[in-house]
Order: structure tokens, then C-alpha cells, then sequence
């Protein structure tokens, strides 16, 4: 906690809607899953299961009362992927190729917020060796978000099998988007039904999870939590 007493004072007095933690997901997006749900004593057939290695790279932006999520940066390799021009760009999503896009991605997130003209970001980096602690979005934002990746991607594909026997199956780009694991389209869909579903109390438990904030602030989230578990509670 030491540590962090330098970031509570450049935070201090900042209300928790002001306060944002950016930071990249890995995702390896074409491996098939290697568990599958079955009735008891229902017997299964195995497979070969593709291990995948293609990765793109997320970038995930919430404000500490989860009432702001930064549309997601998606990083891949290719700097104009072919499926733009067939399926065209999924909107809502901000794509960039590898070279300086993360640096780029930080960049575009930061010129969202300076628009106003009376508006200052202020950049406070944690202390080395203590994100995986004091991070809000590797306190389980960023867990999450990969949780509900994996989810809109398995919907996808059981819905694609589902009318498969009305298709011209063999050969077709549905067949092919199957077999590789979707296009660089069909990802950044996937990554923003994702981001979509992350709630705003998850935000809200991660940062206090991440003790990031100063101790009014802290408070503030903890009654906001608070507020939330009754909420739901009473519905």
C-alpha cells in the first residue's frame, strides 16, 4: 500500500466519474473450446481440436463508477484486413495493425476526452510490479470481459451450425469463418457484445478490489456497491 500513496495524492479530490484505468487484453481468438457440457452417462465422441494462435490485442477504458466505457481499440496484425471489404467494419469498434498501435490506441482514447476545451487529463502511472493488484482491469474487469468474449463467440457458431443444413455449406465463407475461427470482423463484433455485457458493478467492485482510489473516493465506491446488491436485491 506504500506504494500507491503517491498515486492517492494525485487522485485525491477526483470524483470516481474522473477517474479511468486503460490497459490491453491478449485474446487468442481461433482455438476451439476443449470442454463441452453433456447429459449423464451420455456418451461423447472426441475430435481434433485446433490449439489456435492467432491473437489480437483488446484495449479496455471504464471510469471508476462504470458509467463511461471508452469504445474498445482492437490490435491485430494485418493493416487491412480482407474481410473489411467483404463484410464490411463493424462500427463501434476502433481497429489498429500492430506497429505503435498500442501507443496510438492510448492516444485516440485520450483525444476522446480532451474535446471539451476546459477539459485536462492527467496521466498517473501505477508503480512498477503492482498492476496485477492495484489494477481495476486486471481485478476482474478484464477476466470479465474476456468471459463474455468466449461466450458471444460460441453463440455465434452454434447459431451458424444451427442453419448450416440450409446452406451450401462446403466451401462457403461461413464454412471457412468456422474452420479458421471468424474473421477479423466477426472478432471485433464478438469483442463488443463483450464489452457491452460487462455491467457497471463489475467496474465498480474491480476498482474497489484494486484499493486504487484514495480513501474518500473508496468510500464513495463502496456505497455506490452498496446502493447496487439493494437495488437488485429488491427486484
Amino acid at each position: 500500500m506504500a506504494l500507491m500513496l503517491d498515486v492517492h495524492k494525485e487522485l485525491k479530490d477526483a470524483a470516481p466519474e474522473c477517474v479511468f484505468n486503460l490497459d490491453e487484453v491478449g485474446m487468442i481468438f481461433n482455438g476451439a473450446g476443449k470442454k463441452a457440457l453433456a447429459k449423464v452417462h451420455e456418451k461423447l465422441f472426441g475430435a481434433k481440436v485446433c490449439s489456435g494462435k492467432a491473437r489480437v490485442t483488446a484495449v479496455l477504458c471504464a471510469n471508476a463508477d462504470g458509467s463511461i466505457k471508452i469504445p474498445l481499440t482492437i490490435i491485430g496484425k494485418a493493416a487491412k484486413p480482407h474481410c473489411f471489404g467483404t463484410q464490411g467494419r463493424p462500427g463501434g469498434v476502433w481497429y489498429l495493425s500492430q506497429a505503435n498501435a498500442y501507443d496510438n490506441a492510448k492516444m485516440h482514447v485520450f483525444e476522446q476526452f480532451q474535446q471539451p476545451a476546459d477539459f485536462t487529463v492527467v496521466l498517473v502511472p501505477l508503480p512498477k510490479n503492482t498492476t496485477s493488484i492495484h489494477q481495476p482491469i486486471d481485478r476482474g474487469i478484464g477476466y470479465l470481459f474476456k468471459l463474455m468474449f468466449t461466450s458471444s463467440k460460441a453463440a455465434s457458431f452454434v447459431r451458424l451450425l444451427l442453419k448450416a443444413d440450409r446452406l451450401p455449406w462446403k466451401n462457403s465463407r461461413e464454412s471457412r469463418g468456422y474452420e479458421e475461427g471468424g474473421t477479423m470482423s466477426d472478432v471485433m463484433n464478438w469483442a463488443r457484445e463483450a464489452w457491452d455485457k460487462v455491467s457497471r458493478e463489475a467496474i465498480i467492485n474491480a476498482y474497489i478490489e484494486s484499493s486504487m482510489l484514495p480513501e474518500t473516493e473508496h468510500r464513495i465506491l463502496m456505497s455506490l456497491s452498496e446502493k447496487h446488491t439493494k437495488e437488485q436485491q429488491a427486484h
